[in-house]
């Protein structure tokens, strides 16, 4: 992934680190995955529109959905959304 600031992160099955969104140069709204056993990242690609971009976001991983909240892109954000991450794999 790109480098970033204000990116929210979860860690998942004991071995994977799922980092969302930031800022760069601007705003990201993409999902990656670091297998720490394997050492490689990997994009995640959801099957629907995720949120707007963002940065100073939180989230959690409950069962297998990364829970997001908030957030601030010039404006600030007071919305959840849940992401299904079934297509995680080894």
């Amino acid at each position: 992934p790109s480098t970033r600031w204000g990116h929210a992160a979860s860690v998942m099955d004991d071995d994977k680190l799922i980092i969302l969104g930031g800022r760069n140069d601007q705003d990201i709204n993409d999902i990656h995955c670091f297998n720490i056993r394997t050492m490689n990242w990997k994009e995640i690609k959801v099957g629907h529109p995720i949120p707007k971009p963002r940065r100073r976001l939180s989230c959690i991983l409950v069962s297998n959905s990364l829970v997001m909240f908030g957030g601030f892109d010039s404006e600030f954000y007071n919305d959840l959304h849940a992401l299904n991450l079934d297509i995680v794999s080894n």
